[in-house]
């Protein structure tokens, strides 16, 4: 619990002060080094993540944010985090850049049997021998059968975010190319997949996957409909909210 070093560094120079201050005997002085060690392993290991400060660039381009560390999983009502990744084409892409537009946020597991058919496996065949989960369709039919909107629509931005290859690693920008490719996801349609980093690898997006996420035009995640337990579901609330959150300013 104490092993971290910018914690260790931390207790020790709060000691040296406290100590050349208060002036204290031998015996205070030792207790108030392991209070202070004690607390500061604690912080370590319980909110070590309210630290966290680094910025992702480039080909690992993963969480990114500005003064705070973002949320993982996005959380409701949230702002969603400002994820700057590479997309199908290889470019580096932050999903703030659609901000003004309702985000349709899907993410995605190569294995995962649901994520095939979402994204359309029963008319355009299974991807690297992963058959369509057989009582889904692809989103867009569900959409217009539920929430009375085609996707295609210039409002909204379809974007998957391949989270794991088919060994449930890190994707590589090929593969989420060869998924785009399969699944007929263009840029030019305002359909972007986002490869994720080796960061992003967690049990906390494994849980995320089937499932949907939709962001509002300021930027706020409004309905959740992701994992085996959804907050929302799918095609009662968030479905029909496309067009609600269109209309809003």
């Amino acid at each position: 619990m104490f092993e971290d070093p910018v914690f260790i560094v931390a207790a020790n120079l709060s000691v040296a002060v406290l100590v050349r201050i208060m002036k204290p005997n031998l015996l205070t002085a030792a207790f108030l080094a392991v209070v202070l060690i004690g607390s500061t392993g604690y912080l370590g290991t319980h909110h070590g993540s309210q630290f966290v400060t680094a910025v992702y660039r480039g080909r690992d381009a993963a969480l990114t944010w500005s003064g705070k560390p973002p949320t993982w999983p996005p959380e409701k009502n949230r702002t969603y985090p400002n994820l700057e990744l590479a997309d199908q084409e290889g470019n580096v892409t932050r999903l703030s850049d659609f901000k003004g537009k309702v985000i349709l946020i899907e993410p995605i597991g190569v294995p995962c049997q649901a994520c095939v058919a979402f994204s359309g496996g029963h008319e355009l065949g299974a991807f690297e021998g992963i058959e369509p989960q057989l009582d889904l369709e692809s989103i867009e039919a569900y959409a217009t059968q539920y929430g009375n909107i085609r996707l295609d629509d210039h409002r909204v931005v379809r974007v998957q975010l391949l989270l794991f290859n088919q060994a449930m690693q890190a994707p590589t920008q090929e593969e989420a190319a060869a998924w785009a490719e399969h699944f007929q996801m263009r840029r030019s349609r305002n359909e972007v997949v986002l490869v994720a980093t080796p960061s992003m690898a967690t049990k906390a997006s494994r849980d995320l996957i089937p499932g949907f996420q939709l962001i509002d035009k300021h930027f706020i995640l409004r309905a959740d409909s992701t994992g085996k337990s959804p907050t929302d579901n799918l095609y009662t609330k968030l479905l029909p909210q496309i067009r609600k959150l269109i209309a809003e300013d």
